[in-house]
């Protein structure tokens, strides 16, 4: 491990040359004095059929230091995400989307705080954007950053945890085999995250320090990924007395799955039955499935849309208040050993 580097910025990419470039511009423009000094920077590029190679060889030109690694094939996200963490020789490692976008001052709050303690999670609180990150940059009035002890700030992180640009993680928590276990999901980044997660000391930013392009994912079975898949990874490492556990698959049943699946309903009926037995396959304990999801799947036209509308004003209601942390307030001059 170097000493002297605290966090690798490690972007795995494929054919996104544009948006590339905005994110290494992202994270160039604040390397400046002795932070530059703290942070290394990887491009892991999928073998990419665009420009890819000449916009990281743009920013070298520019004087971003950068580790390239172009891979000789396609390997598939999933492994190229896996080497974007388990290279990393840094105590703490960021694996960052390569279409999302670091605020100005995160670098230099972010070294400054890694470097006054021991953590396993620090999350990355941030809002979506469509075209400008900083024209569409929200109101926020808390902007404090928090500390919680264990499982404590999974209550926070909830489904976040799937969102790998997030999450900066302790790289001791980081596990080849479990990484190994859960490639082909794509979500093999989480056992590392709720690993890091059960640590001693976390940290939520949350002041708005990452922007997340808007409506730019895709290519992979949504429910089989989030509906299947996150159940059970998060079941497999997360015990079943687990309050973390239950606020996590309570939260995508209540909050994430119902707009989708409203959708799913109108257009697709056939793949909404589908998507229906896959979902009480994994959730037809909870509570929340039978008040959530099955009204949208099995209700009549009128009726479902009446529940996805209080559904939705549930929702402004419970975000308004998921925004109240109960967490020790950090300050960078308290040093947490």
């Amino acid at each position: 491990m170097n000493e002297d580097i605290i966090l690798t910025i490690n972007i795995p990419t494929y054919n996104r040359a544009g948006y590339l470039a905005r994110c290494l511009n992202s994270i160039h423009t604040q390397l400046n004095g002795d932070i530059a000094d703290k942070i290394k920077v990887g491009v892991f590029d999928n073998a990419s059929p665009d420009n890819t190679g000449e916009i990281v060889a743009l920013a070298i030109a520019g004087g971003l230091a950068i580790e390239y690694v172009r891979n000789a094939s396609n390997i598939g996200p999933d492994n190229n995400i896996k080497q974007a963490y388990l290279s990393a020789k840094s105590k703490y490692v960021l694996v960052l989307g390569d279409d999302d976008v670091l605020l100005p001052g995160l670098l230099s709050y972010l070294v400054a705080m890694l470097q006054s303690g021991d953590y396993g999670l620090v999350f990355l609180n941030f809002y979506q954007f469509l075209k400008d990150p900083i024209s569409e940059y929200p109101r926020q009035f808390n902007k404090n950053t928090y500390l919680y002890k264990g499982e404590k700030i999974l209550a926070h992180v909830l489904s976040n945890i799937a969102f790998i640009s997030s999450n900066v993680v302790n790289t001791k928590y980081l596990s080849q085999r479990d990484m190994d276990n859960t490639t082909g999901t794509a979500l093999n980044q989480i056992p590392g995250i709720i690993n890091a997660a059960k640590s001693d000391n976390n940290v939520f930013i949350n002041k708005y320090y990452l922007a997340q392009q808007k409506e730019n994912s895709g290519g992979f079975h949504y429910f089989k990924v989030f509906g299947e898949n996150f159940a059970l990874i998060t079941s497999s490492h997360l015990s079943d007395t687990s309050k973390a556990k239950k606020q996590i698959l309570g939260h995508l049943l209540k909050h994430v799955f119902p707009y989708h699946l409203y959708q799913l309903s109108k257009h697709d009926r056939a793949e909404a039955d589908s998507v229906y037995q896959l979902l009480k396959k994994h959730y037809k304990s909870n509570l929340f499935f039978w008040f959530s999801v099955y009204p949208l799947l099995n209700f009549p036209g009128i009726i479902s849309y009446v529940f996805y509308t209080l559904d939705r004003a549930y929702n402004k209601i419970f975000y308004a208040f998921a925004r109240i942390h109960t967490g020790k307030v950090f300050k960078l001059n308290e040093t947490k050993n």
